[in-house]
């Protein structure tokens, strides 16, 4: 049984499955960190299956919600303490990469004045093409790409694109990272 989560963005999300069967599971909450424990046990519930059941973590290390990234991190220690279980980190604009092939440039909102930016290329594999790193909201207007993808162009929960292209996410081990991208224009 496979699990893949997301607490870096707005709302949270968890999916979890086997191959074909799937089942997602949106907090609409306003403090939905708090809810993330709820929902987890929803699913078990749902599925019929215990903690242990579970083998494979796929999550979203950031950037993005400061404490999403730090409440997402502490949960899968939790769960998977002193566990035989495989991680698979993803930081969030990888995860939205993923939801087209070839070569797109991901744009996701830090402030209303600010964005995280990155090109990946996505076909077998994720390949970063630019780092990340934070852009103005002008420069953002000035992007000419017909390629760019935000999180609110998404079809679908990040936890469920994450869960169908799991097969192309590297495993790692403890420690894992949080992926923090720093603002040069608030220095």
């Amino acid at each position: 049984m496979d699990i893949s989560f997301d607490t870096c963005t707005g709302k949270i999300s968890l999916t979890i499955g086997e191959e074909k069967t799937l089942k997602t599971y949106i907090s609409g909450e306003k403090k939905q960190n708090i809810y993330l424990i709820k929902i987890f046990k929803s699913a078990l519930k749902d599925f019929n299956i215990k903690l242990e059941d579970i083998k494979n973590y796929y999550f979203t290390v950031g950037p993005g919600s400061f404490t999403g990234i730090r409440s997402g991190i502490s949960f899968l220690y939790g769960l998977t303490d002193k566990r035989e279980v495989k991680l698979y980190p993803i930081s969030t604009l990888e995860a939205i990469a993923l939801s087209r092939e070839g070569v797109s440039i991901v744009l996701l909102k830090q402030s209303e004045k600010y964005f995280y930016i990155a090109k990946y290329k996505v076909d077998k594999k994720i390949t970063e093409i630019l780092k990340p790193k934070i852009i103005t909201k002008e420069e953002v207007e000035n992007l000419k790409d017909e390629n760019i993808i935000k999180l609110e162009d998404l079809k679908k929960p990040l936890s469920e694109i994450i869960f169908e292209k799991r097969k192309i996410i590297k495993e790692k081990k403890f420690p894992i990272k949080p992926v923090y991208v720093r603002n040069p224009y608030e220095i």
